[in-house]
């Protein structure tokens, strides 16, 4: 499957070849310079904008539902099926991993950097400071689908 980069009036400016799964999520760093992608095949992978692999983090078990960079770019989180969160540093090439139990359907970063807010479907959403260490645990009675909405978006 691809990711396709289109200006604002929708010209197809570059398409990039992620894999053959679906590619279920994609997003910019903040400095618009790379692209990070989550497929459905368990993959995590950074292109530039000109469609070059730049990274390919390690697989989760499931697929990858969504990806996020960090405000700094330092940090890039990654949402699974396989019921794990990961907090990927670019610069050591580690990962944390943030452990629920269920699916986790959203990842999300605070805009200080320093938080992240995970969204499971248990019906939780947790935060997570970038040492993988739990601070809170929000619980709504019905599912959480979208962590956005708990940030306000």
């Amino acid at each position: 499957m691809s990711a396709q980069l289109s200006n604002v009036n929708g010209d197809n400016k570059s398409t990039i070849r992620v894999s053959e799964a679906a590619v279920l999520g994609a997003n910019f760093s903040q400095d618009g310079q790379l692209i990070a992608t989550a497929s459905e095949d368990g993959n995590a992978k950074v292109w530039n904008t000109r469609g070059q692999l730049i990274e390919t983090l390690a697989p989760h078990q499931d697929e990858v539902n969504t990806i996020s960079f960090s405000p700094d770019n330092r940090y890039i989180a990654t949402a699974s099926n396989d019921k794990t969160a990961r907090l990927w540093n670019r610069k050591t090439k580690t990962s944390i991993t943030l452990n629920h139990t269920d699916r986790v359907t959203d990842i999300e970063f605070s805009p200080n950097g320093q938080v992240v807010v995970t969204a499971s479907a248990d019906g939780k959403a947790r935060l997570w400071n970038l040492e993988g260490q739990q601070l809170n645990i929000l619980e709504e009675r019905s599912n959480i689908s979208k962590s956005s909405a708990l940030l306000g978006a």
